[in-house]
């Protein structure tokens, strides 16, 4: 029987690598009682010193058998009775390697190819991230303008809102409190009477806004009764509402490259969204693994001064989060006025006055001083305010708008040894190096035992080489 040696032939037991050349064939005699699979061949080496290199054959670790059609290890080289006996043990992989390699099967790792979409676990993460900080361009402008409620002049509600730049809003504040220069007569030719009428009695909300409103330009306000010069513009309900939109690339982790896009999920990849004065906002990252960018939306309601903040994915296919704040900051104005009792006893006044007109007679002065010193003493000056007051450190850091994202790195992987997940069927020779089935059975034709010895090399990890 002819069997070829292999001198110093390295190789893994769970490896289908076989020698190319160096192979030296002898012929040997099969032992009796032994099998195919653990075969002992005795080489008569009586009479001739030289039948092995060096006399001795310890340098063979690896055989073939053309006979049996198999690859063997060589397990044990034994002296006896002036013979070499070597006990050989069969290499199934090595044997069937153009079977497996054509077989299809289901392919949890290998270290040809890989998905980098699955997370792996087999390797732990380092505790210590890596933080990268995304500046976002401010959502808000750098003027302030001013929307302003008031009552008088119609709107769906009675109450009309404008809007004023800077500028226009301290003209008329001015304006409004000097009644030299405003405070035209109305339709109705009713007088103005600033002990009756304060002009606060028509403002209903004033609010601060870094954003902007469309509106149809005018050039006087209508308060109550009265109308009032005032350079601003009228919104209507159609233009109630400001917009922007933000697009914000995604720092991706370090490791992407290397070992796929799974690092930017929630395990190893931390993202917070802070936008004033919407907050701090965290990200699903695992709905965004495979994004590089993101999109966050503003909206804001002119009327009342409510804001919401929207992030999609980059398409805009899919919500990550959302959030609502007070982006108008309410405007607190207090001014000196008279109390009820006074205000009743100016209505007095001003009716007796009337009274006097028509009749053409004087007015009744036992009636008017009794009111007046009763107000001189009752009407004690009272403070009216309105409005809330608002935080404007919410424009303070309108500049600090950014992503924040935490990397957590995972320890150095073994490719070669260990693989990544792949998690898909595959014919075995197309993926190459390391690679673990999962339930893989072979239908080729060998033995039970080497077939028994394949699947379990196939199902535990073995190296296609």
């Amino acid at each position: 029987m002819e069997v070829t040696l292999y001198p110093g032939f390295g190789k893994r037991n769970n490896s289908t690598k076989t020698p190319t050349t160096g192979g030296v064939t002898y012929t040997g005699t099969l032992k009796d009682n032994c099998t195919i699979l653990k075969p002992i061949i005795i080489f008569q080496a009586a009479g001739a010193v030289d039948y092995f290199p060096s006399r001795y054959p310890s340098s063979y670790n690896y055989a073939y058998i053309d006979a049996f059609e198999r690859f063997y290890f060589v397990t044990e080289w034994e002296w006896m009775e002036r013979n070499w006996i070597a006990t050989l043990e069969v290499d199934p992989l090595a044997t069937y390697k153009g079977d497996i390699g054509t077989g299809t099967h289901y392919v949890e790792r290998c270290s040809g190819t890989f998905n980098g979409r699955i997370v792996d676990t087999v390797y732990p993460v380092l505790t210590n991230p890596t933080v990268n900080i995304t500046d976002i361009d401010s959502p808000w402008i750098n003027e302030t303008y001013y929307i302003v409620g008031i009552s008088g002049g119609g709107g769906a509600t009675g109450i009309t809102y404008y809007i004023f730049s800077s500028s226009q809003y301290s003209t008329f504040i001015q304006n409004i409190y000097n009644s030299n220069s405003w405070w035209n007569a109305s339709t109705a030719d009713v007088t103005y009477d600033p002990s009756i009428f304060n002009p606060l009695d028509f403002i209903k909300s004033i609010r601060m806004y870094r954003s902007s409103f469309g509106g149809t330009v005018v050039d006087s306000v209508n308060m109550g009764y009265w109308s009032v010069p005032a350079k601003c513009r009228i919104i209507s309900d159609t233009q109630a509402y400001s917009s922007v939109q933000r697009k914000i690339t995604l720092p991706q982790h370090p490791q992407t490259t290397s070992r796929g896009s799974y690092v930017n999920s929630d395990l190893y990849t931390k993202r917070i969204l802070s936008v004033k004065p919407f907050g701090k906002i965290p990200l699903d990252c695992s709905l965004i693994a495979n994004e590089t960018s993101i999109k966050i939306y503003i909206g804001v309601d002119a009327y009342s001064g409510r804001g919401w903040l929207r992030v999609s994915n980059g398409s805009n296919s899919m919500i990550i989060a959302e959030s609502e704040a007070q982006v108008g900051v309410d405007v607190l104005l207090n001014v000196q006025a008279v109390s009820e009792l006074s205000r009743a006893t100016a209505i007095v006044n001003s009716a007796s006055s009337l009274i006097s007109t028509l009749t053409g007679r004087g007015s009744n002065m036992t009636i008017e001083t009794g009111v007046s010193n009763w107000a001189a003493i009752a009407g004690v000056p009272l403070i009216r305010e309105t409005g809330t007051g608002g935080d404007l450190a919410t424009f303070s850091f309108a500049e600090s708008n950014r992503l924040c994202s935490a990397f957590y790195s995972i320890a150095d992987e073994y490719n070669s040894e260990f693989g990544r997940p792949y998690c898909a069927p595959a014919v075995l020779n197309t993926v190459g190096g390391f690679i673990k089935c999962a339930n893989a059975e072979v239908e080729f034709p060998c033995l039970a035992p080497e077939r028994a010895k394949i699947e379990e090399y196939l199902n535990g990890g073995f190296f296609y080489e």
